[in-house]
Parts: structure tokens; C-alpha cells; sequence
């Protein structure tokens, strides 16, 4: 009904006046034209309106003529004032254009964009007589930046802690924190409370030990968000520990020696002293009289090696273990106990190259240690020096063989038993001959040997 009041008028209007008439239809059709041209011609390629990047990032903008149009005058400007982009305007930003000649597309090529380049960007051309425009707006963000986050952060048992997380970005990233994949500092959380200074853990313990993770949320604009996690690891600090806390004895002969080892855990890791007892009080060991005091294998504890010169060194002896938080010390008891007595033996089988031993133990007195096994040292008797001699260590058994001798050959030999704690006295040298090797070639066939794992068993023919 309006298009037809609206025709009739039209109408009427050229019935009557047909120069007005004219000049209206002429007046509407520019009108379109201007409309349709105000962008209608130009394409973009990404096409959005509004563009959200992050800074130090790269890309590329699309600006053509469709086929087909006449256009020309095709170029790129920034600002609402419209300054011209050229190939001169800089490193961040340069301008393409295809074809060079006559170009009917021009590329705006953005690299490592900064918050400078934050501005409003417009394609301009000329089409058919009449200057159209495409336009976006360029958005420019810092992205979500952990470099000033400790990663790894300390506190002390017993005491509240604030685990920080400085995210860094622009817009300012919101922080939320997680353990093993639940939310942290929630309501009803009393353990946990969340502020702008970082995560707060009340009453720390060393189950709190461990990963949290620190979540970074950034908004830019009105429809884009980043989202970035970090670990952050809690160490939990707390005096040493003795790892046994058992009552310890050594034992130890006089012209011996006793090994005592340290251990505690600790946060920080522990340091040691070793020392005596001194009306009640921590007196620490002169070095003189330690061997060795340091366990190079494993840092967290320490062993003390003392020579037992005479009988004042059998005394109690302490090991203090501390760090920043606390100390404790623990008592070792050191008692005085013989050597281990040798055994007797004698030659079961004489052979070549080899010897039969057949050794029995002696009756060990004030000493609660077993025989852990024996050592054996042996030397030519002629030409030969103890000092020079072969050392054969015997697990226990009573018959052992001396292999891979010299024949025709007399050796001394002296034997000791060996505890947990060292070698005892050394038995009476005793002398034997390994027979040539004529003479123990002949004995082969009439004799069989016979090895069992509780000792050896001699069978003759």
C-alpha cells in the first residue's frame, strides 16, 4: 500500500512536472550508487572487523578489488586521520603489492606486532569513479608470561606460607590455583585462602610437600581468552631426623678400628659433627683422631672411621645432625671386645699347583661377633717377604684350596679369622712343598676329588 501511495505520488509528480520528476529518480539512483560503494567493493581476507593478536606475533592482511570492477588507487592506511602505509613505514609493518604495476590486491604484512601498532587500519580504493573503504581494528595484547615465577618456593613446617605466582601479561591475567586436579582456596576451604599476594597454606606440614599449579586466564576483548598453567613446587622445610632411632653399640679391638655411620633427613639436607659428651654438653672429636669422617657415596649421611689406639677411645661417641630449623644428636656406644682368635690347620692334600687346607676354628672368648670367613696370606719361603705376599680371603668352611701355585716349590703360609669388624691375630707360620710335576701327574688316577657345597669331600682309590 506504501509502494503504491509512494508510486502514485511519483506519478502524479512527472504527469504534472516532468523536470522534477527527472531530477528525483536522478538524485535517488547516486544515492545507491554512493551507498553501494561506501565498502560494498572491497574484500578483506581475514574478513573480521576487529582483530586480537598477541604481541610479538606475525600476519598478514588481504585488501582486493574484485574481478571484474575498474578500480584503482588501491592502498592502505592507519588512524582515524588515514596516514598512508608504504613500503617505508618501518619494520613492523609493509605493504604488498599485486600486481606492482597496477595492482588489484595489496597485502598489509605485520611482523613481531607491538602495542604501538594498536591503531585502525583502512583499505582505500577507487572504483568506477567513486573512493570506497574496508577497515578493522587492530587489538594488540601481552600474552601470558611466567619468567618472574619461582618454580620452585620453601617453607617451614608449622608455619603459614604464601606460594606466589607473578604472571605477568597485558590485560593482567587472573590466577586460580590447583592440587592434583582440585581447586584450591574455595569456600568452605579453611587450609587454603586465595588473594592478589598468591595461594596462603595455614599450618604447613610436609604432606603439603609437592606440585600446585598455578592457572593464568587472560581476557582481551569481548570475545577472546588465553589460558596458560604452570607447576610450581613446594619444598617443605623441617628439622633433622634420625632415620633409626634405635639404641646403637659398636664394638671394636684395641689397635682396630670402629666405623660408625649417620643418617637423618632434614630440609635442608643436614650437616654432621661427631663428637664426645661432655657433661652433658656436645664436644666435638679432634681430627686427629678420626680416619675419615665423610661419606663421599651419599651425601645425606656421614661415616666416622676412628683408629681405637688405646683404651680411652672406648667411649660413647655422638653424631649431631642440624640445619636452620633444628638439631638433634644421637649416642653410639663403643665397647671393647678381643680379636677374633685364628684357627689351627693342616695340609690335607698337597698337590703341584695347589694346596688342601683342612682349618679348625678356635673357641672365641669375649667377643659376641661371629666368624664372618678367614684370610689367608701366603709367600715363597725363599725369597719371599710378608710384605710381598698373596692375601686369600675364605668365605666360612673348614677345607679351602690354595690354587694356581709354583710346583716343586716350599711356601709359608699364616692364617686369621675375620669378623664384621676386621682380621684377628695371625696364626703360626706353617711350612709345605708343592710337589714336581712328575710326581703329582702320577697321583691323578688314584685320586678323586669330590667338591660339595658344605666343604670337600676327598675320595681315594
Amino acid at each position: 500500500m506504501e509502494r503504491w501511495i509512494t508510486h502514485g505520488i511519483s506519478g502524479a509528480l512527472c504527469f504534472f512536472l516532468p523536470l522534477i520528476c527527472l531530477s528525483l529518480v536522478s538524485a535517488q539512483t547516486s544515492t545507491q550508487q554512493v551507498a553501494q560503494r561506501s565498502g560494498g567493493y572491497l574484500e578483506l581476507q581475514p574478513s573480521s572487523e576487529r582483530r586480537v593478536e598477541e604481541q610479538g606475533r606475525g600476519f598478514v592482511v588481504t585488501c582486493r578489488i574484485p574481478a571484474g570492477l575498474n578500480g584503482a588507487n588501491l592502498r592502505w592506511t592507519q588512524g582515524s586521520d588515514r596516514r598512508p602505509i608504504n613500503e617505508a613505514n618501518g619494520r613492523n609493518i609493509q605493504v604488498m603489492k599485486r600486481p606492482v604495476d597496477k595492482p588489484t590486491s595489496v597485502q598489509l604484512v605485520f611482523n613481531n606486532v607491538s602495542k604501538a601498532d594498536e591503531n585502525l587500519y583502512m583499505c582505500l580504493a577507487t572504483i568506477d569513479g567513486a573512493e570506497v573503504q574496508k577497515e578493522f581494528q587492530l587489538t594488540i595484547y601481552t600474552g601470558i608470561n611466567y619468567d618472574k615465577v619461582e618454580l620452585a618456593q620453601a617453607a617451614d613446617v608449622g608455619k603459614d606460607f604464601t606460594m606466589t605466582c607473578d604472571v605477568q601479561g597485558e590485560p593482567k591475567p587472573s590466577v586460580t590455583w590447583r592440587r592434583a586436579g582440585e581447586s584450591l582456596g574455595m569456600y568452605g576451604h579453611d587450609k587454603y585462602t586465595v588473594s592478589e599476594k598468591g595461594l596462603t597454606i595455614k599450618n604447613i606440614s610436609r604432606t603439603d610437600e609437592g606440585l600446585y599449579d598455578c592457572d593464568a586466564t587472560q581476557i582481551i576483548g569481548h570475545d577472546t581468552s588465553s589460558f596458560k598453567r604452570k607447576a610450581i613446587s613446594l619444598v617443605v622445610n623441617y628439622p633433622p631426623e634420625f632415620t633409626n632411632t634405635e639404641p646403637a653399640i659398636a664394638y671394636a679391638f684395641l689397635g682396630g678400628e670402629v666405623n660408625l655411620t649417620c643418617q637423618a633427613d632434614g630440609e635442608p639436607s643436614p650437616s654432621y659433627d661427631w663428637g664426645y659428651d661432655e657433661n652433658g654438653g656436645f664436644s666435638d672429636m679432634p681430627l686427629t683422631e678420626t680416619k675419615n669422617r665423610d661419606d663421599y657415596v651419599n651425601p645425606s649421611r656421614t661415616t666416622l672411621v676412628k683408629n681405637m689406639t688405646d683404651q680411652s677411645q672406648f667411649r660413647d661417641i655422638l653424631c649431631r645432625a642440624k640445619n636452620s630449623l633444628g638439631e638433634v644428636v644421637r649416642r653410639y656406644t663403643v665397647k671393647q671386645i678381643d680379636k677374633p682368635v685364628a684357627p689351627s690347620f693342616e695340609f690335607r692334600q698337597v698337590g703341584g699347583h695347589r694346596l688342601e687346607l683342612q682349618l679348625t676354628p678356635s673357641q672365641q672368648t669375649n667377643n659376641p661377633l661371629p666368624t664372618t670367613g678367614y684370610r689367608a696370606i701366603i709367600r715363597p719361603s725363599v725369597g719371599g717377604a710378608w710384605e710381598n705376599a698373596t692375601v686369600i680371603d675364605f668365605m666360612n668352611g673348614t677345607r679351602h684350596v690354595l690354587d694356581s701355585l709354583r710346583h716343586n716349590t716350599e711356601y709359608d703360609i699364616m692364617i686369621a679369622a675375620r669378623n664384621a669388624i676386621g682380621v684377628g691375630d695371625w696364626s703360626d707360620v706353617k711350612s709345605v712343598k708343592t710337589l714336581s710335576v712328575s710326581a703329582s701327574t702320577s697321583l691323578v688316577p688314584f685320586t678323586g676329588v669330590l667338591i660339595l657345597m658344605s666343604g670337600l669331600l676327598l675320595v681315594r682309590a
